[in-house]
């Protein structure tokens, strides 16, 4: 996971190993295009050695990789992420009745309902979504994680 700051959003990028991580914190910098962004931007890292990984990659990306103080865990928002996340995916696994091999679907589930509806009055009452990309999301297509679903073909497609 990757958590952006200023605006709270939470990207999640599925890796099956730490060495893996630096691959996925570039996918994220640069789909966002952060790294194109005209002001610096500081990447905090904790101590875990596959942040190297994520160093090597946002060094680069022409972006400065700072470490977080060794003993203040609080400045983490990225644990705080994971936890708000994790617990949020296996709840929605649990109510929808959907067996844990889903929490991948269920983590990307929150993320992507966390950058459209998470607000607070520090931030201005606006959503990630809305502090990122200038614009209110549109959310008419929510549904309840683990809803059965069909594709279907609109008018004058193929």
């Amino acid at each position: 996971l990757l958590v952006d700051l200023k605006s709270f959003a939470i990207f999640k990028v599925d890796v099956r190993a730490k060495h893996e991580n630096g691959l996925a914190f570039r996918k994220i910098i640069t789909s966002e295009g952060v790294h194109k962004l005209p002001y610096k931007c500081t990447v905090y890292v904790d101590g875990c050695g596959s942040m190297s990984h994520v160093d090597t990659q946002a060094t680069s990306l022409g972006l400065d990789c700072q470490p977080l103080p060794p003993k203040d865990q609080s400045l983490n928002l990225a644990e705080n992420a994971v936890n708000i996340v994790m617990h949020n995916a296996v709840c929605h696994l649990f109510e929808s009745g959907r067996h844990s091999k889903y929490l991948p679907q269920a983590t990307d589930y929150v993320c992507y309902w966390h950058m459209r509806t998470a607000t607070t009055a520090s931030r201005g009452h606006i959503t990630p979504f809305e502090a990122l990309k200038g614009s209110k999301p549109n959310i008419t297509h929510a549904r309840c994680f683990g809803t059965v679903c069909f594709p279907s073909s609109r008018p004058g497609s193929t």
